[in-house]
């Protein structure tokens, strides 16, 4: 590996440990937990509880386990529709972490809302990854209403 791909790996390498370095020595918030949260009143709008109308718990499990099926570095763990929730991973881009995301369905008037977890599974600070897991699986979400 020469050329263009090894500076370009080796530049997201050393940007990755500087704001890394920076994040865990200043303690940025979101950055030195290694869990995100999908909730009902989240501070960042992206990371609020999606709200599916018109449909049971166990349509939307299945649903949900479909479409993460078809996400990259996605891979559902278990799924069970009579519980409402699923456990699922996702595997980290660059180091090939496994991130836990546990989701809860939950029977509301009118729909289903969906809340969850993100977790890595090693280490103290993510550098913000399980919340953007969970931002790209709510986009996903939201999407397929």
């Amino acid at each position: 590996m020469t050329g263009p791909f090894l500076h370009r790996r080796m530049f997201r390498l050393a940007a990755l440990i500087l704001v890394g370095g920076a994040a865990l020595f200043l303690g940025f918030d979101g950055m030195t937990k290694n869990w995100a949260d999908l909730e009902v009143g989240a501070r960042d709008p992206k990371l609020e509880a999606v709200v599916w109308t018109d449909t049971t718990q166990e349509a939307a499990v299945e649903r949900t386990a479909k479409l993460l099926q078809s996400l990259p570095r996605w891979k559902v763990v278990a799924a069970d529709p009579t519980s409402g929730t699923l456990h699922a991973t996702h595997l980290t881009w660059l180091w090939r972490f496994v991130d836990d995301v546990h989701l809860r369905f939950s029977s509301m008037p009118g729909g289903i809302r969906i809340t969850g977890q993100s977790r890595s599974r090693v280490g103290k600070g993510d550098l913000g990854q399980n919340a953007r897991n969970l931002r790209e699986l709510a986009a996903v979400l939201r999407q397929a209403r």
